[in-house]
């Protein structure tokens, strides 16, 4: 009996936890679509403190900033990218560039601003890919 009231209590307290948290993302959706940049982003960074996956933290927030334009959408995602390759989810990496190079090349900059951006996110790109190589292969001593 005393067993069963704690799990309906802690059950219970759980409860509005989650009833915030769903608010919360109602709140951030309300935001993005109103253009209420800052009023997001702080309800978004309230919310990933709830968010165990580093790597789609930094996705999500690349997403809500490509909502509102914002450059710095590029590095979260690419700091995503990493974080899931680090964690051996190469799918979803590849994805995340791929989604990159579709924005730049369907964006209204001009054909070299978007040859320049495509380079530069190719080489973070192969620097993310040479630096986890380094990490997983063995050092060799030499004697």
């Amino acid at each position: 009996m005393v067993a069963e009231t704690s799990v309906k209590i802690k059950k219970l307290m759980k409860e509005p936890v989650q009833n915030k948290r769903s608010l919360a993302w109602f709140k951030l959706t309300e935001f993005v679509v109103r253009g209420e940049k800052e009023r997001a982003l702080g309800i978004y960074r309230l919310l990933a403190l709830s968010i165990d996956n580093k790597a789609f933290a930094q996705q999500l927030e690349g997403d809500l900033l490509l909502a509102f334009d914002d450059p710095v959408a590029e590095e979260k995602y690419l700091t995503a990218a990493q974080l899931y390759l680090e964690t051996q989810q190469p799918a979803i990496a590849s994805a995340i560039c791929e989604h990159l190079i579709n924005l730049i090349s369907e964006s209204s900059d001009s054909q070299e601003i978007k040859k320049n951006k495509l380079a530069e996110i190719l080489a973070k790109v192969a620097q993310i890919d040479q630096n986890l190589a380094d990490k997983l292969t063995p050092r060799q001593h030499s004697g």
